[in-house]
């Protein structure tokens, strides 16, 4: 879902549609790099009044973090806090 649901219990629920960074590859999963997120951004753009959303992982490294930011703005993504959504 490209937008914010409540759950079953009625709790917020943030969309992920743009998955998230994975550096290594997972069993058959492969890797996902701040390039594939943003590609998948891209993409997203069609849905109109659309959410993308992604999640890190702390461990990671923090570049990976920052390119992806820059890679989402460059597109006109803007980032909002959860509570406003």
């Amino acid at each position: 879902m490209p937008y914010t649901v409540r759950g079953v219990y009625g709790m917020k629920v943030l969309a992920d549609t743009l998955g998230g960074i994975e550096p290594q590859p997972y069993f058959s999963y492969p890797a996902r790099l701040p390039a594939d997120i943003s590609a998948d951004a891209q993409r997203n753009l069609v849905v109109r009044d659309g959410w993308a959303g992604f999640f890190y992982y702390t461990c990671d490294s923090l570049s990976y973090l920052q390119q992806t930011i820059i890679r989402l703005k460059s597109l006109g993504c803007t980032f909002v806090s959860p509570t406003a959504a």
